[in-house]
C-alpha cells in the first residue's frame, strides 16, 4: 500500500468522518465553565485507543490533558506529535446563531457550530489520517503523538503542569498545530512562530471621588491628566517604545526570513479597508511586516477617567485607569519586561499602580530545518499551490511551552477558512477545507517520513 490508496481512502470516508465531527462539535466542552469537558476527552480517548494509540489521560488543576502515541515500524523513523485543544468558546450571544451551536448544521457547504473550526475540526483531521493510514494498511511513515489539551481558551491555563514533568516524554522532530484560518483568497498558510504577551493595568488615583472643578480645580490633582503625562513618557517622538531597554533582547529576521518577507503580499488598499483605518497606510511592505512578525507593540487598549457623556459634568477626576498590552518578540522575556515596566514607573511616577494580568513567553522556530522544509512540500502538493510562508505571527499562543520550554521545533498550518467566525457565533468549516485538511496531514507525514 502508498499514499495513493490513503488518500483514496480518506475521498471513501467523507460521510463517515463528518458525522465523527458532528458528533465530536455536540458535545459543548466550555472549559471556562467547567461543562462537557470530561466528556469531550473520554470521546477522544475512545477514538485514539480504538485506533491503537496508546493514550493515557493526565489531570491537572483544569481539565485533562490527552497524550497518545503510536510507533512505526520503520527503523530510526522520526516523530511527529500533533498539538491541538478540545474546549471551545462560550456561544453567547446565542440570538446571533441561525442554528443552535451545539447541534451542527450543513448549510451552503459549511458546518456549522461552536468549536468546530476551533479547534475539533482541525486536530480531528490529524486523527482520521491516521486512520487512513492504518485502514489502508500502509505503513506509518513516522512515529505519531498526540497532545491535546482543554483549556486554550482558558488561556491554557495549567499546560505547564503537564509540560515540565513530562519533557521526555514529548521528545519529537516535530510539533505540527492546525489552527486559525487560511487566507482571506484561499491559499494555505504556514506560521512558524507566535509573539508573547503581557497584559497589564495601570491605574491612578488622586481623591477617594471626583470633586467640584471650579471649588477645586486647582488644589486637588487631575487624575486623568496625571495618566496621560505618565503615558506619555512611554513612547518617544517617533512612536516608539521609551521604556529603558524595552528593545534589548529583540532578535532580528535572519536573511531567509527575510526572504520569506519579499515573498508576502502587500495590499494597503486592503488593509485600510478590512482594518476601518481612516488614512491609508503610508508605509513600505518591509517595514509593514516588520511590525507585525517581529517588532514588539506597546499597544494601549483601553483609557478610562472622569465624564464622557453627553453634555458635560465639571469635575476633577479622582482615578484614571488604563489597559495595555505588549506584544514580544523572539528572544523578548515578559519576566524581563515586567521589570522594565516597574521600573519605568518608579522613575516617572511612583504613584501609578500596576496590575499584571497575564504573560506568556514568544517562540519562533526556523523554518529552514528539514522537516519544515518537508511541510512546505506536502502543503504544495496537496492544494496545488505553493502557501503563504509567515515566519511568525502577530498573534500569541501557547506555543512557547514546546519551543522553550520542552526545546522542540513547532508550526502551525491552518486548514479551516479564512471566515470561520472563531469566537463569534456561526463559527463554520467549509467542508472542503475539512477534507483537504485530512489530505494535507496524511501528505505532511509522507513527505517527512521521506527525511
Amino acid at each position: 500500500m502508498s499514499i495513493k490508496e490513503v488518500h483514496e481512502h480518506i475521498d471513501q470516508n467523507r460521510e463517515k468522518d463528518l458525522n465523527t465531527l458532528i458528533e465530536l462539535v455536540r458535545i459543548p466542552s466550555i472549559a471556562s465553565r467547567g461543562i462537557g469537558v470530561e466528556e469531550a476527552c473520554s470521546y477522544i480517548v475512545d477514538m485514539l485507543e480504538g485506533l491503537g494509540v496508546k493514550t493515557e489521560v493526565f489531570p491537572t488543576k483544569g481539565a485533562p490533558v490527552i497524550f497518545g502515541h503510536i510507533e512505526t515500524e520503520i527503523p530510526g523513523a522520526k516523530t511527529v506529535m500533533f498539538y491541538g485543544h478540545y474546549d471551545v468558546q462560550p456561544p453567547e450571544p446565542l440570538d446571533k446563531w441561525l442554528s443552535d451551536p451545539f447541534e451542527p448544521d450543513i448549510r451552503d457547504g459549511r458546518i456549522y457550530g461552536r468549536g468546530v473550526g476551533d479547534n475539533k475540526g482541525q486536530f480531528l483531521a490529524h486523527i482520521l489520517a491516521l486512520r487512513s493510514y492504518l485502514a489502508t494498511g500502509t505503513p506509518l511513515p513516522v512515529n505519531i503523538k498526540f497532545f491535546l489539551e482543554g483549556e486554550e481558551e482558558n488561556g491554557s491555563a495549567n499546560i505547564l503542569d503537564f509540560i515540565i514533568p513530562h519533557k521526555d516524554l514529548l521528545g519529537c522532530d516535530l510539533v505540527y498545530n492546525a489552527d486559525g484560518g487560511q487566507e482571506p483568497d484561499g491559499r494555505p498558510s504556514m506560521h512558524f512562530g507566535t509573539r508573547g504577551t503581557v497584559k497589564c493595568t495601570f491605574e491612578v488615583k488622586t481623591a477617594e471621588k471626583d470633586n467640584h472643578s471650579g471649588h477645586n480645580g486647582n488644589n486637588i490633582p487631575n487624575a486623568a491628566w496625571k495618566m496621560v503625562r505618565f503615558l506619555s513618557t512611554m513612547m518617544d517622538d517617533d512612536g516608539n517604545c521609551a521604556i529603558e531597554g524595552f528593545y534589548d533582547d529583540v532578535l532580528p529576521p535572519t536573511d531567509y526570513e527575510m526572504g520569506l518577507i519579499e515573498a508576502l503580499d502587500f495590499d494597503p488598499e486592503g488593509v485600510q479597508r478590512v482594518t476601518g483605518a481612516v488614512k491609508p497606510l503610508t508605509m513600505s511592505k518591509e517595514q509593514f511586516h516588520m511590525n507585525r512578525m517581529f517588532r514588539p507593540t506597546f499597544n494601549l487598549n483601553g483609557l478610562g477617567s472622569g465624564y464622557t457623556g453627553s453634555g458635560y459634568r465639571t469635575i476633577v477626576p479622582g482615578s484614571a485607569i488604563a489597559k495595555m498590552d505588549f506584544r514580544l518578540v523572539k528572544d523578548q522575556d515578559p519576566e524581563d519586561i515586567i521589570r522594565k515596566i516597574k521600573a519605568h514607573i518608579a522613575k516617572y511616577d511612583p504613584d501609578v499602580q500596576l496590575t499584571v494580568s497575564s504573560y506568556l513567553w514568544p517562540s519562533r522556530t526556523n523554518p529552514e530545518i528539514p522537516e519544515c522544509q518537508a511541510v512546505m512540500r506536502a502543503v504544495e502538493k496537496v492544494y496545488g499551490i505553493k502557501p503563504v510562508i509567515m515566519p511568525t505571527t502577530g498573534a500569541t499562543n501557547p506555543e512557547y511551552v514546546f519551543t522553550k520550554i520542552a526545546g522542540l521545533p513547532s508550526m502551525c498550518v491552518p486548514y479551516c477558512n479564512a471566515d470561520e467566525s472563531q469566537h463569534a457565533p456561526n463559527e463554520n468549516f467549509v467542508l472542503e477545507n475539512f477534507y483537504k485538511g485530512i489530505h494535507c496531514t496524511a501528505e505532511v507525514l509522507s513527505e517527512i517520513g521521506k527525511g
